[in-house]
């Protein structure tokens, strides 16, 4: 022991306890980092839809699932989300929709119910919301047609057409 009531065994006990809390408080403070920030979402801008083909002629619909990979900060999940593709009714230029219901995110079933002597091909079996062809709000509760979406037509003798906006 010296002059002022210090041992050297103490010293290393003290030295040893802050160099444990080190990591321990570097982990809590990096934890407290992440729940306050949020985990950066990446996933990609174009995906692959189908072959120029098989985009639907006259009022047919085409209903095709795409599945793609999205990034939530360290955790990459598959996702797979159902799209629509027809053709407007006044310049017959291709349109895709969402198939997610504005009015919960329930998904969009291709079925056709009659609604005031009209045919309406899409439908949501959560709340009966019923849709038009080109994603206009026929009946039910939801209040805004289906979200659109960008086609991105094939170029360069390319044979695939890419959705946007997922």
């Amino acid at each position: 022991m010296d002059s002022n009531g210090a041992s050297r065994r103490g010293f290393l006990a003290t030295l040893t306890l802050v160099l444990a809390g080190v990591p321990i408080l570097g982990a809590i403070v990096a934890s407290l980092r992440s729940g306050l920030a949020p985990a950066r979402v990446e996933k990609p801008t174009s995906i692959p839809l189908c072959h120029l083909e098989e985009l639907p002629k006259g009022d047919a619909i085409l209903g095709r699932a795409v599945t793609f990979e999205m990034r939530r900060g360290p955790l990459v999940e598959n996702v797979s989300r159902m799209v629509f593709v027809t053709r407007g009714e006044s310049d017959g230029d291709y349109l895709a929709m969402l198939g997610e219901c504005t009015h919960l995110r329930c998904p969009i079933q291709q079925r056709t119910v009659s609604v005031g002597g009209r045919d309406a091909p899409l439908r949501c079996p959560c709340h009966g919301g019923v849709f038009s062809r080109t994603g206009e709000v026929l009946a039910g509760p939801p209040r805004a047609p289906l979200r659109r979406l960008e086609l991105e037509m094939p170029t360069d003798g390319a044979d695939i057409v890419h959705v946007r906006g997922l």
